[in-house]
């Protein structure tokens, strides 16, 4: 994968490859927990000060239960979070600060210092998602950045919703109707629920070395379709995986279901 980042090539008017990612398809969401785990354990056991973007959401939930099971050495791994709520207390419970460190970073033993997650709290959230970008730039590329999708047809990855742009950095985004109606469930008071949230832009999510993509669910299945055998666009973020030459998507049979017998015979 060459260093130069995806934004700088379009500014120089450079064709992108489209690749085809791998695809794996399980049985259950558990093996598909157990086959990210896997990954990401050969990850850090390989190059031991890894950084990592960090999903939250359900379906890391099962990789997460392994990893800490695996009894890794965190020390000197980074996690970057993909993305936060603006305006949110990290204590509230629907925060992915809380989510984190009730799934992971409380049972591992990564330092504070190497765990980045954006501030729910700041006052200016374009000036925090400024902030959390040159985070990127002072440690250096993402070796590994595991992602979910959004449901239905939002396509998004992390909070990059409907008309994000390849070449868009992190920064705070308004969420789309659907992905507020999914996670309304989230929150006692679904009114409790922030409009927006500070989320990695898909540039900066393309400069990772390699991706891996985890889907549970039929209601992630047009979502999958849409970003595998769909048109490469804004109006499916997640689309954009395609440019890239490591990606692999691990789905469970609901993720899947939408894909086509030979799509799925050729994998």
């Amino acid at each position: 994968m060459s260093a130069t980042p995806y934004a700088e090539l379009l500014h120089k008017g450079e064709r992108l490859n489209v690749y085809r990612p791998d695809v794996v398809i399980l049985p259950t969401p558990e093996e598909v927990g157990r086959y990210a785990a896997q990954i990401v354990q050969e990850q850090i056991e390989t190059k031991p000060d890894s950084i990592i973007t960090y999903p939250t959401g359900s379906s890391p939930v099962e990789m997460n239960k392994r990893l800490v099971q695996a009894g890794l050495d965190w020390s000197r791994i980074r996690i970057k979070n993909l993305d936060e709520y603006w305006r949110i207390d990290p204590r509230h419970p629907a925060s992915y600060d809380a989510v984190m460190r009730r799934q992971i970073i409380d049972y591992i033993n990564i330092l504070p210092q190497n765990w980045e997650i954006p501030n729910g709290m700041a006052e200016d959230p374009d000036e925090e998602a400024a902030r959390f970008e040159q985070v990127f730039k002072e440690f250096g590329p993402v070796n590994l950045a595991i992602l979910g999708i959004g449901p239905k047809r939002t396509c998004h990855m992390g909070f990059n919703e409907r008309g994000s742009q390849l070449d868009s950095r992190t920064r705070y985004m308004l969420l789309d109707p659907e992905t507020r109606d999914a996670n309304a469930p989230y929150f006692a008071n679904p009114n409790d629920m922030p409009a927006g949230a500070i989320t990695q832009g898909v540039a900066t999510i393309l400069e990772a070395e390699r991706i891996i993509l985890l889907a549970l669910g039929e209601h992630k299945a047009e979502g999958i379709y849409r970003t595998l055998v769909g048109e490469i666009g804004s109006d499916a973020p997640a689309s954009f995986l395609r440019y890239h030459p490591q990606v692999t998507f691990i789905l469970d049979q609901g993720a899947a279901s939408m894909l086509s017998p030979e799509f799925r015979s050729s994998i």
